[in-house]
């Protein structure tokens, strides 16, 4: 599953990607597959390491491929914890929402 990610700020496109694949896995279920939801985080190697050629140049790490890892282990776990501070935000602002909208309830 993912998101969240642990390579990048959170933009629209992740939000797209988060509902078109629950749209799936809960259409399958409803269908019948056996679609456990298996959460995680998307740790796609890829751009996290053009982040980090991205902010030291790709000469830095040349000779040492373990510093380049240790580097980007780094940066996705910084990523990570970004990403858990932004979702408790959000959690947050939801319960708020859920609050105000049950004060003005129509019924």
């Amino acid at each position: 599953d993912g998101p969240p990610y642990a390579n990048g700020d959170i933009h629209i496109g992740h939000a797209v990607n988060k509902i078109l694949k629950d749209i799936v896995v809960k259409s399958k279920t409803i269908s019948g597959y056996d679609t456990p939801f298996i959460p995680g985080w998307d740790c796609h190697g890829l751009p996290i390491e053009l982040m980090i050629e991205k902010k030291h140049g790709k000469s830095k790490f040349q000779d040492d491929k373990n510093a380049f890892r240790k580097a980007c282990r780094e940066y996705a776990s910084k990523q990570v914890d970004f990403a858990e501070a932004a979702a408790e935000k959000a959690s947050e602002l939801q319960a708020q929402m859920a609050e105000v909208l049950d004060s003005h309830s129509l019924i």
